[in-house]
C-alpha cells in the first residue's frame, strides 16, 4: 500500500513539472498614453483609442519608475518636498532663484542644508510652508529658509512617487499580463506637464479646410 503511494505522488509530481513546463510564459505588454486615474498600487491608463489598460505597481516587484516634468508655481504646496540651491546669507538665499526641484517625501530625501563651506553655494531641502509674494519659505531641518523667486522659475518634478502624476500626463509602461487582464507592471516613465499630440496628415489637413470652407458658406 505505501509502494502505491509513494508511486501515486511521484506520478503526480511527474505532472506538475510537465504541466509547468508546458505553460505559455507571461504576455510583454507595453503601452503608451495618458494617465486616467492614479491610486495605491495601481494606474490607469488610456490611449489615443481610449482603451483603458490597468498597471500593478507591485510592493514585492522590482520596478522602475521615473515621473519629470515641468509643473507650474500654483502646483506648489505646503507639505511638498523640494530643493533650491544658491548662495546662502543667514536664513536666505542672496539671489532670486530660478529653479526648484520637486521631490516626494518617499524618494528618501533628508531635509536639511548641504554646503561645503561658508563661502560655498548651499543645496537646500525642505519641506513648502509657505509661497507669498514670489517667496519661498522652506522648513529645511531646524531652520526655515527663504529664497525669492525669479519671474520666470521653473518648478521641476524629479521623482519615483507615481501618485504626484496629475490626470493627463503622459505615460509609457511595460509589464506582463495577468489572468484578469491587468499588467504587472516593470518599467514606468512618467512625463508631467506634457500633452500628446496627435501628428495630422496632408490628406486629413484638406480634409479640415475643405470641413471650414463649407461651415463659413
Amino acid at each position: 500500500m505505501r509502494a502505491t503511494t509513494a508511486v501515486l505522488m511521484i506520478l503526480a509530481s511527474m505532472a506538475g513539472l510537465f504541466s509547468q513546463a508546458g505553460a505559455a510564459p507571461p504576455k510583454r505588454v507595453k503601452f503608451k498614453g495618458q494617465v486616467a486615474a492614479v491610486s495605491p498600487g495601481k494606474i490607469l491608463i488610456t490611449d489615443e483609442q481610449a482603451k483603458v489598460r490597468t498597471f500593478n505597481i507591485l510592493p514585492d516587484k522590482e520596478v522602475s519608475i521615473a515621473v519629470k516634468g515641468q509643473v507650474t508655481l500654483a502646483d506648489l504646496k505646503p507639505g511638498m518636498l523640494a530643493r533650491v540651491e544658491g548662495t546662502l546669507q543667514m536664513n536666505a538665499l542672496e539671489r532670486e532663484v530660478a529653479k526648484i526641484t520637486v521631490y516626494s517625501l518617499s524618494d528618501g530625501y533628508v531635509a536639511g542644508i548641504l554646503q561645503d563651506s561658508a563661502d560655498q553655494p548651499a543645496v537646500v531641502t525642505g519641506i513648502v510652508k509657505l509661497l507669498k509674494d514670489d517667496t519661498l519659505t522652506l522648513q529645511a531641518g531646524k531652520k526655515r529658509i527663504t529664497a525669492k523667486l525669479a519671474k520666470d522659475v521653473a518648478v521641476v518634478v524629479d521623482s519615483k512617487d507615481y501618485t504626484l502624476a496629475p490626470t493627463g500626463s503622459l505615460i509609457d509602461a511595460d509589464g506582463y499580463e495577468t489572468k484578469n487582464g491587468s499588467v504587472n507592471a516593470r518599467k514606468i516613465v512618467i512625463t508631467i506637464g506634457e500633452v500628446e499630440r496627435k501628428e495630422t496628415k496632408p490628406q486629413e489637413a484638406k480634409t479640415a479646410k475643405a470641413e471650414k470652407k463649407k461651415a463659413k458658406k
